[in-house]
């Protein structure tokens, strides 16, 4: 890609196993759906904690305990940091796939956008890259 496609992240197409794919960029929506996908993940932290208690020393019990109670007053946030470190991980990747692909495939389900991740990795990993690029609205390489 290059020009007006890149500058207003316009995604990108390929040719995946004998099939045209389109990636789009991914939404505001979607990085709401991302942020729901990690909290979805994140263990409760007090179950977290109930589950070690009785093999911590009180004072230790006490600290955690605090830090859980915290944890919960603060609501479901997800930092800037976590959101980065998670999109780079294979369970972002897969899902950041999905979600590029399913704006022009409606009909994809997550396990066949993997799939379709895993095909595009075969291709050459250049092949890959360049679509995680155009997920993110970003130029190839960056």
């Amino acid at each position: 890609m290059d020009g007006i496609q890149e500058m207003t992240g316009a995604g990108m197409t390929r040719e995946v196993e004998g099939r045209t794919y389109r990636f789009a960029a991914l939404t505001t929506r979607d990085y709401g759906e991302i942020e729901r996908r990690i909290l979805q993940l994140r263990p409760d932290p007090l179950e977290a904690l109930a589950a070690r208690a009785r093999d911590l020393p009180e004072v230790a019990l006490r600290r955690l305990a605090e830090l859980a109670y915290q944890d919960l007053r603060r609501g479901p946030l997800v930092r800037y940091e976590e959101l980065c470190e998670w999109l780079e991980s294979e369970a972002g990747l897969r899902f950041r796939t999905f979600l590029s692909l399913r704006h022009d495939q409606p009909g994809i389900t997550e396990p066949e956008a993997a799939d379709v991740l895993d095909a595009l990795r075969r291709q050459g990993p250049r092949q890959a890259e360049e679509m995680l690029d155009a997920t993110d609205g970003m130029p190839s390489g960056n």
